[in-house]
């Protein structure tokens, strides 16, 4: 009986280290790039907060500076203060980043509480992964508090 254990615990063992050589290389790639996409909000989020707006419209993509200007970005979180006050804090909360395949498009999504003076409102952003590094892809406001 102790031989047979021990045989389990082998083939049990060999197929756990299979799984990860299989999956392990993604995930740590998966890890990097959530790292890094929390470092990239943080960034952003410290541009919002001391009304940077152009460091902040910075870290638009591609398409997220086709579909709005830099005049409209500005309008749009300005809109946000003039009902609730200033900006006073953003909390990150959940965070999800996903890529799949051998050269993964990656995206990340942030769920974000942004803490004025008069109140508080929820936030999803998008980023993905372009010229090796995290950019603003989209976001918009979930409700207000």
């Amino acid at each position: 009986m102790k031989g047979a254990l021990s045989k389990f615990g082998l083939v049990c063992a060999a197929i756990v280290l299979v799984i990860f050589a299989i999956t392990g290389p993604m995930m740590l790639r998966g890890w990097w790039k959530l790292r890094t996409l929390n470092h990239a909000f943080s960034d952003y989020s410290q541009a919002l907060r001391v009304k940077d707006y152009r460091a902040a419209y910075a870290f638009g993509s591609a398409d997220f500076v086709k579909a709005a200007s830099y005049e409209e970005f500005v309008k749009q979180l300005q809109g946000i203060e003039t009902r609730l006050g200033d900006l006073k804090v953003v909390t990150q909360g959940k965070t999800k980043v996903e890529g799949e395949g051998e050269n993964p498009n990656w995206v990340g999504w942030i769920y974000a509480v942004h803490g004025y003076s008069r109140g508080k409102t929820d936030l999803v952003y998008e980023f993905h992964w372009e010229n090796d590094r995290w950019r603003l892809f989209g976001f918009r406001e979930l409700d207000a508090r």
